[in-house]
């Protein structure tokens, strides 16, 4: 091991030790906080432990305007954006993926991420990597490919370049999210085969070579339990496999 492997060594162990005093210290109140969040784009921090909020904000083809919650709509959420609040409009994902250069999407990352370290926020929620299984879909302009080899390649690139900015990748939407119909009640089922051979291996790619710091549950269900309470999905492959 040379010199500079050391030094990162120690360095991230050094990390994860004041992590842990951190939680230590923490109420359980407060780790509700960081982990519920505070409103649609901040997480709560503990101001006591010197911890701040952390930020987030859309998305795969440019940083979203600033958003709040309203009570008074169905679909709760207000944008709060003032007109000097501009942001670069980047080619959908599909398009990035059809140039079939990592180089493009490194870059393409890259500059998205400086743009979301630019708006003082710690997150970008991208990329969305879920599979072209049908051209129905209303959201496919934001996933790369139907291809699951192609999606993979594309987002370990994408996700490199949003994280040299010292900002991180939430990958989405974990997972088999491909359907705009009934997509918060549907619920998706399939064998293992299919599951780990089309729709999983982006995912994997993301964590194991992207090393992206966070991924976003999708709205589905899968195998009749919603993705963000299924042990399956969150427990036995994400954090397990």
């Amino acid at each position: 091991m040379g010199r500079n492997e050391r030094e990162k060594l120690a360095a991230d162990e050094k990390t994860q030790k004041r992590i842990y005093d951190l939680i230590k210290q923490m109420t359980l109140e407060e780790k509700l906080g960081m982990v519920h969040g505070n409103d649609l784009s901040f997480t709560k921090g503990v101001e006591r432990l010197g911890i701040p909020p952390l930020g987030m904000t859309d998305g795969p083809i440019g940083v979203g305007t600033a958003c709040a919650l309203s009570p008074d709509v169905d679909f709760p959420i207000v944008s709060i954006s003032h007109n000097d609040d501009f942001s670069t409009s980047f080619p959908c994902l599909t398009a990035i993926a059809a140039t079939w250069n990592e180089e493009m999407a490194y870059e393409n990352g890259r500059a998205l991420g400086r743009e979301v370290r630019g708006r003082g926020r710690d997150i970008s929620l991208s990329p969305a990597i879920n599979i072209h299984r049908t051209p129905l879909c209303g959201r496919n302009f934001e996933y790369f490919s139907e291809d699951p080899h192609l999606v993979s390649c594309m987002a370990v690139r994408f996700i490199r370049g949003i994280q040299e900015n010292d900002v991180g990748a939430c990958v989405k939407h974990f997972a088999a999210n491909n359907q705009e119909t009934n997509r918060v009640s549907v619920s998706v089922e399939m064998d293992e085969r299919t599951l780990h051979e089309i729709y999983l291996p982006g995912f994997k790619a993301s964590v194991l070579e992207g090393n992206c710091v966070a991924l976003m549950g999708a709205y589905n269900r899968l195998r009749g339990v919603y993705c963000c309470q299924n042990k399956y999905l969150l427990s036995d492959i994400a954090r397990n496999e």
